[in-house]
């Protein structure tokens, strides 16, 4: 879930506009210590301040920055992803958010950049992983049929070109004298002479044949080994890999693109791990001698073929991995050997057989759903995590992706694909999910130590009353006073203290009891008042004042309530040890309100206490760090807060000023968002 731009930030510089306060010393107060990029830009669009995050993120300096258009639009309400090209500098990308607020009594905006550079790079290589994978699982299932090689590596090649979105690629192999290369295989929008050889001198791919590494020109048009023709063709970015067999490299795998910087890591790294896979068929073949005496020696062929499939089947094998085909119905048609020691099946067992007739009755018609809505249309599926059955009736847990095969005329014949055992996984993510249950019972225990003063006081409290109710039974028996209508009431109002004891001594075996609750709709009132029965004598005693600002429309939160109930006992602590030194007028307050997107919520909850120091406001969410003495803490409250509050689909943030204050924003999803 993003997190909003800071509301609070716009509302104080309103104010301080107001008051004719603002200038640049205010403006760094509020704005320099945020670890995002913060730029204030007036109604005219022009930048009147960027703290120091921002100018990183633009790569400017203030001199650059300030009196310059801001050039990025300031939509209010909206997440823009930017793509910035910083002079000198990595290009980077940066989530952009705007609130308006006021500046020297006009309307201005906040603008808040988020650098997500490092979180878009993990996400498209894993996007690029999945590629990789499929493509892989294409090629194999391409390399084990029975067909003639240049057929095979044309078809290889066009899953090469589609995955790198290339527009162009060839194989080329040393022909009989190994100066110069023999065209084997083309793909893509140029075509070339089947009967073309070209030098293998003064070129990218001589380049790659003598240092037997690969050549990567994303510039190549100002490159010294660029062909004048190829760059008249609007070439601008060429690879060559080289392909080994029995370590040697005996061909070359050229793709080119028409734009600039086209070919990242990621990319390379996909290409090369195809190359690597078509290098197998290649291995133990002289290709140009084989394409000369094809004819002449099918026999031979056919064996050597058959022997490179075999590999192939074996590296399949050895892979870990199902390898498979199926046909419009999803019915297996083809399954690679390492289906035994995965599922226990033999292959022929598998084939003829529905996928789905291997996964429990409920499962195989929710996957039936799923990939039912791709294979209507004929669309690829990404890995999706579903359970299955061996041959023992076990249920393990798999990660399945598939792309469909089309007939020359263009139509759909059926899917190829992987499936992966992720059974080993699953397991070591219960076990850690398990752990964390344990560490948040542990919290809890804690917190219950921490507050076992107040409790008892509360407690204490309705006993004391019941003891001098029962004192002045007795006195009363003693004297023959004992009068029924007074008995009565007395013994309601005793009553009505055992009530508060037993409501009080539940809560607490709930609270420190291991968290067995699912998600449900939860009303933020019931946890707050909740959390504040563990601190609210502990409040009192230290004359410490709650306000509570929450509306009574406020919908439902969709969570746990009691692991809710630990994320707001764990603030009001560190509220309560924040306003140990607070003389007079200590107060906390908590706020909510319904966020505009009508998806969230979003709740403060403030203290004006010592504040954090600035030096630790980038770690207090670490497990372990806390800045306060020895012996005060172990660190881990507001690290078990955040982990709650992440695995409610939410996001808490922090803004503290040293000696004034710290408010804790968090923002939940409503029930209807999730629905």
């Amino acid at each position: 879930m993003k997190l909003p731009v800071n509301n609070n930030i716009a509302s104080r510089l309103k104010r301080r506009s107001k008051e004719n306060q603002v200038d640049e010393a205010v403006l760094e107060t509020l704005l320099g210590h945020h670890v995002d990029g913060v730029v204030l830009v007036d109604s005219a669009g022009v930048i009147r301040y960027a703290n120091q995050a921002a100018q990183n993120i633009l790569g400017l300096t203030p001199d650059e920055l300030l009196g310059a258009e801001f050039g990025f639009p300031l939509t209010v309400g909206l997440t823009t992803r930017l793509n910035i090209k910083r002079q000198g500098l990595e290009r980077i990308v940066a989530d952009l958010q705007v609130v308006r607020t006021q500046f020297d009594g006009s309307s201005a905006y906040i603008a808040n950049l988020r650098d997500v550079s490092e979180l878009v790079r993990i996400e498209e290589s894993e996007r690029l992983k999945g590629k990789e994978l499929e493509a892989l699982s294409r090629i194999g299932a391409i390399l084990v049929q029975d067909r003639q090689l240049n057929v095979k590596c044309t078809e290889a090649l066009e899953v090469l070109t589609e995955v790198a979105q290339a527009d162009f690629s060839t194989i080329r192999v040393r022909d009989g004298s190994e100066r110069a290369l023999r065209l084997v295989a083309q793909s893509g929008s140029g075509r070339i002479s089947e009967g073309s050889a070209i030098s293998a001198h003064r070129s990218a791919a001589a380049e790659a044949l003598e240092t037997e590494t690969p050549v990567i020109l994303n510039d190549y048009s100002s490159d010294p080994l660029a062909d004048e023709l190829d760059v008249n063709r609007g070439i601008k970015s060429v690879v060559v890999l080289p392909i080994r067999s029995e370590g040697k490299v005996v061909g070359l795998i050229s793709v080119v693109a028409k734009a600039e910087d086209h070919f990242t890591i990621e990319r390379i790294e996909i290409l090369t791990s195809i190359c690597s896979a078509l290098g197998v068929i290649l291995e133990n073949l002289s290709l140009s001698e084989q394409l000369d005496m094809e004819c002449q020696k099918r026999r031979h062929a056919d064996q050597a073929q058959q022997d490179s499939d075999d590999r192939y089947r074996d590296l399949m094998e050895a892979s870990g991995e199902i390898w498979w085909e199926t046909d419009l119905d999803s019915v297996y048609t083809f399954c690679s050997p390492s289906v035994k020691s995965i599922l226990g099946y033999e292959p022929e067992e598998m084939t003829g057989r529905s996928f789905f007739d291997f996964m429990p009755s409920i499962e195989a018609m929710r996957m039936k759903v799923v990939i039912g809505s791709k294979t209507a249309w004929a669309e690829e599926f990404t890995p999706v995590e579903h359970q299955f059955l061996d041959k023992s009736g076990q249920i393990g847990a798999m990660e399945t992706s598939g792309t469909p095969v089309f007939d020359s005329a263009g139509n759909p014949m059926g899917y190829r694909g992987v499936s992966r055992d992720i059974s080993t996984r699953k397991e070591g993510e219960r076990e850690r999910r398990d752990l964390e249950v344990n560490a948040l019972a542990q919290s809890k225990l804690a917190t219950l130590g921490e507050v076992a003063n107040g409790v008892a006081h509360e407690i204490n409290q309705p006993l004391t009353y019941i003891s001098t109710m029962i004192q002045a039974f007795q006195e009363d028996l003693e004297l023959g006073e004992l009068d029924t209508e007074s008995t009565t009431r007395r013994l309601s109002q005793a009553i009505t203290q055992v009530d508060r004891i037993s409501g009080i001594v539940r809560h607490l075996q709930s609270f420190g009891q291991r968290d067995q609750e699912e998600f449900r709709p939860v009303h933020l009132l019931d946890v707050l008042g909740k959390a504040m029965v563990l601190v609210n004598d502990r409040m009192r005693a230290r004359n410490i004042s709650v306000e509570t600002q929450v509306p009574d429309d406020l919908p439902p939160l969709f969570g746990n309530a009691s692991q809710l109930e630990q994320v707001f006992t764990n603030l009001f602590q560190n509220c309560i040890i924040a306003l140990e030194e607070k003389p007079e007028d200590a107060r906390v307050t908590v706020t909510a309100a319904a966020c505009g997107d009508g998806q969230t919520v979003k709740i403060d909850v403030a203290d004006n206490g010592v504040g954090i120091a600035p030096a630790y406001l980038d770690r207090i969410f670490e497990p372990f760090f806390s800045g306060r003495e020895s012996g005060r803490g172990a660190g881990l409250g507001l690290a078990i807060v955040a982990g709650l509050i992440r695995d409610h689909s939410g996001s808490v943030t922090c803004e503290s000023e040293w000696g004034r204050g710290t408010t804790m924003t968090i923002i939940l999803p409503v029930e209807e968002a999730l629905q």
